[in-house]
């Protein structure tokens, strides 16, 4: 069963019943409700990864919004601050340059 499909090739299923009598020793009619039952639990399955992996990508989407709304507002509040540090992350010191301004 590919995560797209609903159903399985109708030989898969023939198969998969053929190989549950074999491994267990059931009867044809038990090894099919157990290969039904196997397969509504990975439906199951694959609708409940579907809608966790929806919830997660909205939650990183939001967490990602959330990063740049922040990293936006946190401006320097004036330009001999910003210069400031921008000179002093460049091995120079400031002071040399404000006296020279």
């Amino acid at each position: 069963m590919g995560l797209g499909h609903r159903n399985v090739a109708p030989e898969n299923r023939s198969y998969l019943v053929r190989l549950v009598e074999m491994r267990t020793g059931l009867s044809a009619s038990d090894a099919d409700n157990r290969v039904a039952q196997i397969m509504s639990k990975a439906r199951d399955a694959v609708a409940k990864a579907r809608r966790s992996a929806g919830i997660v990508a909205f939650i990183v989407g939001a967490s990602l919004l959330l990063g740049a709304a922040a990293a936006c507002s946190r401006r320097p509040t004036s330009r001999q601050w910003c210069r400031a540090r921008f000179l002093a992350s460049m091995g120079c010191q400031p002071e040399i340059y404000d006296a020279q301004r």
